[in-house]
């Protein structure tokens, strides 16, 4: 079962402090499934020094839009997507719900060490 965590999300560049907050689960050691503006986003991030469940995104790493239009915010919702995406491999991932995403092309660079 993921953990439940609570993200604080950036920019951290910014003279203010208006942060925004967003509860999620930690999926992996470094990564997080949360739902903000009825986004569902994959983000990697770092843990808080001394703090439990508190993580900070990483400014260094882009997030990912998994699904939009997300109504619901409570935790089955992200909890069955995860389940969803854990039970496919890539290439299912790829044809069912990647090329649907946008209209165009999109650049996947394959790293190397797939190849």
């Amino acid at each position: 079962m993921p953990t439940r965590i609570c993200i604080v999300l950036g920019p951290y560049d910014s003279k203010d402090l208006d942060y925004s907050v967003a509860y999620g689960y930690l999926i992996r050691d470094h990564f997080a499934l949360y739902v903000v503006d009825s986004y569902l986003w994959l983000r990697k991030v770092q843990k808080a020094i001394n703090h439990a469940y508190l993580y900070i995104d990483d400014p260094n790493c882009s997030g990912l839009i998994l699904a939009s239009d997300i109504t619901q915010t409570n935790s089955n919702v992200i909890l069955d997507i995860k389940d969803k995406l854990v039970q496919m491999n890539a290439l299912d991932f790829l044809i069912t719900e990647f090329c649907n995403l946008v209209n165009g092309d999109i650049f996947l660079s394959v790293n190397e060490t797939l190849l």
